[in-house]
C-alpha cells in the first residue's frame, strides 16, 4: 500500500490533522510512541476567546472558536466519549483601571460575541476575592486532552492507521515521487513532533524558542463550578 500521508506524532496537532485527513478519505499512517508526560497529555486544554495579558481577542477567534466547537462535538459523536466542556470564564478585575478598560471594550462591536456581562461589583463571596467586579466571557471552555487523544488513538487503531513506535530518521528515504520509510511508502510525510522539531534534522535550522509550561492542580470543594476562573 502507498499511503497519502505518513504523520509523525499524535499530540493535539498530529491527532487533529490525522482525523481531518482521514475524514477527507486520505490513506494515512501515524507513527507515535505514547508518552505520559508529553506536552499535549499534560495540557490544561483551555479554550479562551479573549486571552493574554491584555485579554485581546485570540487570533481568528471569530472563526476558530465555532469551528473548534463543531469539530470536538463531531469527534464526540464518532467516538462516543465526552471530552469538550463549554463553560463561561469569569475574569476578575484586579484594579479600577482594568475595570474601566473592559467597560470600554464591552461597548464596542469587536468583543460583542464573547462578552456576556461586565460587573463593576459582584455579590460578596466567601470563596472569591472579587471586590473590583469582573467580566463573564462566553464561548469558552476546556478540552479534556487525555480523553480526546485516547479517543482519536482508538479510532486510528480500529482503522489500522497508527503504529506505536519512535520515528527513526535514518530509515527515511526521500525520492521525487514520495518517501520510503522502512517497508512503508507514502506520497508525503508530515512531522507533528512538537518541541522535538528543534532537533529534527529537517527543521533544526529554524529559530525555535521552547517554552516550559507548568500546571498547579488544586482541589477546592468550596469553589462554585459554574465558571472557569481567571
Amino acid at each position: 500500500m502507498i499511503y497519502d500521508y505518513l504523520l509523525v506524532g499524535h499530540g493535539l496537532a498530529g491527532s487533529i490533522l490525522a482525523q481531518t485527513l482521514a475524514l477527507a478519505k486520505h490513506k494515512i499512517l501515524v507513527l507515535d510512541q505514547p508518552k505520559a508526560n508529553s506536552a499535549s497529555q499534560v495540557a490544561a486544554g483551555l479554550m479562551n476567546p479573549l486571552a493574554g495579558k491584555r485579554f485581546a481577542k485570540s487570533w481568528l477567534s471569530d472563526t476558530l472558536v465555532p469551528f473548534a466547537t463543531d469539530f470536538y462535538r463531531e469527534i464526540e459523536l464518532i467516538s462516543g466519549n465526552i471530552f469538550f466542556h463549554q463553560k463561561p470564564i469569569l475574569k476578575l478585575f484586579s484594579s479600577v483601571e482594568e475595570q474601566n478598560t473592559w467597560m470600554g471594550k464591552s461597548a464596542g462591536t469587536d468583543y460583542g460575541n464573547f462578552i456576556k456581562e461586565v460587573f463593576t461589583s459582584l455579590p460578596a463571596s466567601e470563596a472569591i476575592n472579587q471586590e473590583q467586579g469582573g467580566i463573564v466571557i462566553q464561548k469558552g471552555g476546556y478540552l479534556d486532552v487525555p480523553v480526546f487523544l485516547e479517543s482519536l488513538r482508538r479510532i486510528r487503531i480500529e482503522n489500522q492507521e497508527i503504529l506505536a513506535e519512535t520515528f527513526k530518521f535514518e530509515a527515511l528515504q526521500i525520492h521525487t515521487s514520495g518517501i520510503q520509510y522502512e517497508d512503508k511508502a507514502a506520497r508525503q510525510i508530515i512531522f507533528c513532533d512538537g518541541y522535538q522539531g528543534a532537533t529534527n534534522p529537517f527543521f533544526s535550522w529554524l529559530p525555535f524558542s521552547l517554552n516550559k509550561g507548568e500546571i498547579l492542580d488544586i482541589e477546592a470543594d468550596f469553589l462554585p463550578d459554574e465558571y472557569i476562573y481567571n
